[in-house]
This record gives structure tokens, C-alpha cells and sequence, in this order.
């Protein structure tokens, strides 16, 4: 939207669509039943997009561990993020935080 927020009226599938793109100026890949945020793979830099309309997501250990898909680097969506800088650069992991009013959910 105008503000800088995601528009939550908009399908999950559309924002998926809207943020891989962004990202990588490529269309989305079809989604992986066995990893359901991520969005795919681009010049070794895996996308995950971990978005639930209702709820608040975090990057944390508990969601680190579901991560199947190996690359060089790794960017990640949520609405907060629980693990420390320097274990973010240790495997290059780079959150970026889901510009939404997560005061609303």
C-alpha cells in the first residue's frame, strides 16, 4: 500500500507472487508441499516468506529447523525475529520484517 504495509486484503498466494518477484525479478516457482514458506531458489539465495493472515510468525530456532532447502544464502519474511545477529551472519541469513500493523492481529 501507499504507506509502506502489506495489504492484507490481497491473497497469500498474490503476495508470495509480489514479494519472490521483488526479490529476484523472476516468476514464483511452484510451491514445495514439504516446505511451505519457502518461495524458491535464486543464485543460490533461498526465499521463505513465513506469513499467516491471522497470526504473528517469528524467525526462530523452531522455524530454522524446518528449513530443508540448502543454498549460500537465505532470506526470510516474518513479523518477528528471535535469533541473534551473530548467528544470522554465521549462516547467512538475512530477515526482513513483514511491513504490516501486527497490532491489529
Amino acid at each position: 500500500m501507499q504507506d509502506g504495509k502489506l495489504n492484507e486484503n490481497v491473497d497469500t498466494e498474490e503476495l508470495r507472487k509480489y514479494v519472490y518477484f521483488m526479490e529476484t525479478k523472476q516468476s514464483l516457482p511452484p510451491a514445495s508441499p514439504a516446505e511451505p514458506y519457502l518461495l524458491g531458489v535464486s543464485s543460490g539465495t533461498a526465499y521463505y516468506f513465513c506469513y499467516e493472515r491471522d497470526a504473528v510468525t517469528k524467525l526462530d530456532m523452531a522455524f530454522l529447523r524446518t528449513v530443508r532447502t540448502q543454498a549460500d544464502g537465505y532470506v526470510i519474511y516474518a513479523d518477528l525475529c528471535n535469533v541473534n545477529e551473530a548467528f544470522l551472519k554465521e549462516h547467512h541469513i538475512t530477515f526482513r520484517k513483514i511491513p504490516r500493523d501486527i497490532r491489529k492481529l
